[in-house]
């Protein structure tokens, strides 16, 4: 017998619980906490510092015009520093016949001598001969290598800068255009300094992903159980389950590696007389695998970004990471375009008020520090910031005495300024990866999004265990 019709009245609808995406905004939130920001600028310390030491170590192979260029020849850095050297304005006499002396002459030389030679003038004669000076470095530039890092670092912040102008003027194909390009840095890198990529390619990624698990199990804990780690529980965290977070991108990796030494082996085949044949007819079996491992690495970059976060959540092992990645991925495909998309633009918008806030800070500072008096060195290397332009002014070669060296602290804090909007855009990226998995997980499997996994648990569930001794973050 059919039920007759009733009426339900419904008192509120949990609009967060049905879209998902609503709660993406917390990923925001998230990033901006200060311990998250500050393991984030730690990371880009440690990655320029081991740079610069490469780039002390193996030289300036890089070429004027960026990464895949190659350095200048001997005879167009002559014609260039020739006529410097003998410009009086720019070079003094003494110097300048002391570097003619010598068989080759070097761009780092030359711009250092025109620099001594400014210095050393009285500030009138600084003031007639700057822009000349300006103009004789920037000649300079068109001739000068320099390291593998140093090029690469500044092509990344360079397409920053184009990219924050790009958005301020909401040009969205611009932002995708220097997106891509910034991609396009570690394919030049294996191409053209294929040592770099990889010693500090794997240096750099064990960096990145054990210091982003921390973040990453700082902000799963607050997110799910509102949970406030302190940054040695999440950093022990990552430590002790670095096998599973290096593992999980390496997996796939390795396996393109023996993909692609079993194809060069059996390529000697080809080369062998009578023996070609049987290559060319094994070679559709090459064909096959080479597809297999272009969906592997076509996943594996699709959904690489919830790798670690898998395994802060889940605290799972490398295959289970992989597993549970590739199914939300693969299962709910239309779910991750739209909130990969959602998370970029939200994070393009919150780079934006970052540097902003950067920027106002680092104005400010020096609008008061020489409201009463001027000083050169605030002139010189802490005015004129802007959202594009954060790192300090290359003035620091003008200023002299005292004022070189104050200066050079301004510069270094001014610099540290730009390393934290730096921190923020990888605690960002960890915080929205992060939460990403949650929703894909709840998109996926209907898990709810407190679920995670606490010591107590069995590793890689839910399940209740016997709780393991000394393990991360145990309740007293």
């Amino acid at each position: 017998m059919n039920e007759p019709n009733r009426s339900v009245t419904v008192d509120q609808v949990n609009w967060s619980s049905i879209l998902l995406i609503t709660r993406l905004p917390r990923a925001l939130a998230l990033s901006l906490a200060p311990n998250r920001i500050i393991m984030g600028f730690v990371l880009v310390v440690v990655l320029m510092a081991t740079g610069t030491m490469w780039d002390a170590i193996f030289g300036s192979p890089v070429g004027p015009n960026g990464l895949g260029s190659a350095p200048a020849g001997e005879r167009l850095v002559e014609e260039t520093l020739r006529p410097i050297l003998r410009n009086r304005n720019l070079v003094s006499a003494e110097q300048a016949e002391k570097m003619s002396a010598g068989e080759a002459l070097s761009p780092v030389a030359v711009r250092r001598a025109i620099e001594q030679t400014f210095r050393a003038r009285t500030a009138e004669e600084r003031a007639d001969v700057r822009l000349e000076v300006d103009g004789a470095r920037m000649m300079i530039r068109t001739v000068e290598p320099s390291g593998v890092f140093n090029a690469a670092s500044r092509a990344v912040v360079d397409h920053t800068r184009d990219l924050l102008r790009a958005a301020v003027r909401l040009e969205c194909g611009l932002v995708l255009s220097h997106v891509v390009e910034m991609l396009r840095i570690p394919g030049l890198l294996f191409e053209h300094h294929l040592g770099f990529a990889i010693v500090f390619g794997v240096w750099a990624l064990l960096v990145l992903l054990i210091g982003g698990a921390a973040m990453s199990r700082a902000a799963a804990c607050q997110f799910a159980v509102e949970r406030y780690i302190p940054w040695t529980e999440a950093l022990t965290f990552a430590l002790r389950r670095w096998i599973a977070i290096v593992g999980a991108p390496g997996l796939p990796l390795a396996g393109l590696a023996i993909g692609a030494v079993a194809l060069a082996l059996g390529g000697l085949l080809l080369a062998v007389p009578g023996l070609n044949l049987v290559g060319a007819v094994l070679y559709g079996l090459a064909l096959l695998g080479s597809a297999i491992a272009a969906c592997l690495l076509l996943l594996t970059l699709i959904a690489g970004a919830l790798f670690v976060p898998a395994v802060a959540v889940e605290s799972a092992d490398a295959p289970d990471a992989l597993a549970r990645a590739f199914s939300f991925v693969r299962n709910r495909p239309l779910h991750w375009v739209v909130y990969g998309a959602a998370s970029f633009v939200q994070g393009v918008f919150g780079l934006l008020v970052v540097a902003l806030v950067a920027a106002v800070a680092v104005g400010f500072a020096a609008w008061g520090a020489g409201l009463i008096v001027s000083s050169p060195a605030i002139d010189a290397m802490g005015r004129n910031a802007s959202i594009t332009q954060i790192l300090p002014p290359d003035e620091l070669w003008s200023l002299t005495g005292t004022h070189r060296m104050t200066g050079g602290l301004i510069g270094l804090w001014r610099t540290a300024a730009a390393g934290l909007v730096a921190g923020w855009v990888l605690s960002y990226f960890w915080c929205v990866t992060t939460v990403l998995y949650f929703l894909m997980r709840k998109a996926t499997d209907d898990q709810d999004l407190e679920e995670i996994w606490q010591p107590g648990l069995i590793e890689g569930t839910m399940a209740p265990g016997r709780a393991q001794a000394g393990e991360v973050g145990e309740v007293s």
